[in-house]
């Protein structure tokens, strides 16, 4: 025996080799290995037709025995079984109709595959791993389930469930928010718009909503005016500007798609601090009616942060002052002394129902802590010096609340600071945004 082809064939049996060599012509039998060829004919004193019998995997010798002896083994006469590949898995199992999806196939018995194929067309291309992994190209196909078979000498993989593709048409996902630029805390409403690319049917499924690497929840896809919409509202988006996408899981016939980051930018609350500043009729260092409200006191706001600009506020006719639009941070207020008045004492306010802050002296309260979007209260000032005839006139006219509040008005402007400047706003100053 000189030679045999082809020199490899499935462990079921059934590849038409052809064998060639000398004195043929008086062939009993072929042997592959230990096991008689299933049939063979004759067909020169130097050339035998044979169909190899099912065996296990494997390399045999072909052998041809005759009235006169049996072939010697030699390399020429060698034969590989090969055993029928196994497909495990498909990952990705599914990608659009236009193919390009690069899919990992793993199973068994892939050394010398001849052709991948996806239903009934060939993968664009493929690449042999291993003996366990093949890498191919989806082709172009439409939409449908369809079989991944692998073909080698071995013969082609059966079909299964664990082996198809699902081809889907193609979507893309679009982002968009209620509100770009939101202050911290506020709820803010994330709307995801998938859309197929070619057809009118509109996808189903999932949206998952991501602020980075962490998930922010999943929203189901709806028929919104004809379009395939989810939604998500949240408000726990940290201050800056956090990257917020879209991602559509795809279903049966549509692809995935996530969108690109949203446009957001969370801003933090702004702050307050509030107080009034009032004549303290019974010097008990506390805000009680009949106390007099003083209008036109200057309070000056200062932070720990150098880049914050001090912050100066008048009180209103009712004696209060707000302090707006505070980032968080230390602060610290002062009050200028009202002409022809005395000290009475700094009230601490609170922030959050505790109290926050010192009182180094009676004209300054520091050390307040604001965090974003607290509010303090009651950082209050109390002064001591008006004329005890005053509060008895006061006292004796103000029989009405109407009165009273223009009594009030008169007597608390009469100790007002005899220059207030005109360029300091009234009862209420925003630090700027």
């Amino acid at each position: 025996m000189t030679s045999i082809s082809p020199t490899i064939g499935t462990t079921s049996g059934g590849t038409s080799v052809t064998i060639t060599g000398t004195n043929f012509t008086d062939a009993t039998a072929v042997n592959f290995g230990g096991t008689a060829a299933s049939s063979f004919a004759i067909d020169s004193d130097t050339a035998i037709a044979v169909i190899s019998p099912a065996n296990s995997a494997g390399v045999v010798d072909v052998t041809i025995a005759t009235v006169d002896g049996t072939s010697a083994a030699s390399s020429a006469d060698q034969f590989t079984y090969s055993a029928e590949p196994t497909v495990a898995s498909i990952s990705p199992n599914a990608g659009p109709t236009s193919g390009g999806t690069s899919v990992t196939i793993t199973g068994t018995n892939f050394t010398g595959a001849t052709a991948i194929q996806f239903g009934s067309t060939v993968a664009s291309s493929f690449t042999v791993n291993s003996d366990t992994q093949i890498t191919a190209v989806s082709p172009a196909g439409s939409v449908d389930t369809v079989d991944v078979t692998v073909t080698t000498a071995g013969g082609t993989s059966a079909s299964s469930s664990a082996a198809v593709f699902d081809y889907q048409t193609a979507t893309t996902t679009l982002l968009t928010t209620s509100s770009n630029a939101a202050t911290f805390g506020q709820s803010v409403t994330f709307t995801a718009t998938v859309a197929p690319v070619g057809g009118s049917a509109l996808p189903t499924g999932a949206v998952t909503f991501m602020d980075g690497s962490s998930m922010l929840g999943i929203g189901q896809l709806r028929n919104v005016n004809g379009a395939a919409q989810a939604t998500l509202t949240t408000s726990a988006l940290a201050v800056g500007s956090p990257s917020v996408t879209a991602s559509y899981a795809g279903s049966v016939n549509f692809s995935g798609s996530t969108s690109t980051a949203a446009s957001q930018s969370i801003v933090p609350a702004p702050s307050s601090l509030s107080g009034v500043v009032f004549n303290d009729v019974n010097d008990d260092e506390v805000f009680n009616t009949g106390d007099v409200l003083l209008t036109g006191v200057i309070l000056t706001l200062a932070s720990s942060d150098s880049s914050f600009s001090p912050l100066q506020v008048k009180t209103g006719i009712d004696g209060t002052y707000r302090l707006l639009n505070l980032p968080a941070g230390t602060y610290s207020i002062t009050k200028t002394q009202p002409q022809g008045l005395t000290n009475g004492a700094a009230t601490v306010g609170v922030v959050d129902s505790s109290t926050n802050g010192t009182s180094p002296n009676d004209n300054s309260i520091a050390n307040i802590q604001l965090s974003s979007g607290a509010s303090g209260t009651g950082y209050n000032f109390s002064e001591l010096g008006l004329a005890a005839n005053a509060i008895s006139i006061q006292t004796f006219l103000a029989s009405t609340p109407t009165n009273k509040r223009v009594l009030d008005e008169q007597i608390a402007a009469s100790y007002a600071q005899a220059s207030i400047p005109t360029n300091v706003p009234v009862g209420i100053a925003s630090a700027p945004l």
